[in-house]
């Protein structure tokens, strides 16, 4: 796993061709049906032995869930390089908001995305994040 699943998850991620998925990171579950396990979550890097096993499932017919025309989806080359320096925030909180760190007070840039708002984080609180020390973030309406 190279991200935590739940921002992996958040991303907006693309399609593409299995046999292309190889290195990239997963943004869905991809299941086999059955057994029903999954055999990728958000956030693990696709490796061949992956690819091979669901070209192995889709060769005899098994039902994968998150395999779309041959293809699933995976964070994008620039998700991959900016998803260290955003959080995703789950929020019901609409219109114009301020975010900033409880700390210092400091400004946060971010943008709407669908449930919430991901933050960008700036250079000096993200060792703290890497290490899961807690940083307290204040939204405003």
């Amino acid at each position: 796993i190279k991200f935590r699943p739940r921002f992996a998850f958040y991303c907006d991620g693309e399609g593409v061709n299995l046999k292309d998925a190889v290195g990239r990171i997963a943004t869905r579950m991809v299941t086999p049906y059955p057994p029903g396990i999954p055999i990728l979550v958000p956030g693990q890097i696709v490796s061949k032995e992956i690819v091979s096993a669901l070209q192995t499932y889709n060769e005899y017919g098994v039902e994968i869930h998150g395999l779309h025309e041959n293809q699933i989806k995976v964070m994008t080359e620039k998700e991959e390089k900016e998803l260290p320096s955003e959080i995703f925030v789950q929020t019901k909180l609409s219109g114009k908001l301020k975010a900033s760190l409880v700390a210092s007070d400091q400004k946060l840039r971010y943008k709407k995305v669908e449930g919430g708002i991901k933050i960008s984080v700036p250079q000096k609180i993200r060792a703290s994040l890497a290490k899961q020390e807690a940083v307290a973030i204040k939204l405003v309406n």
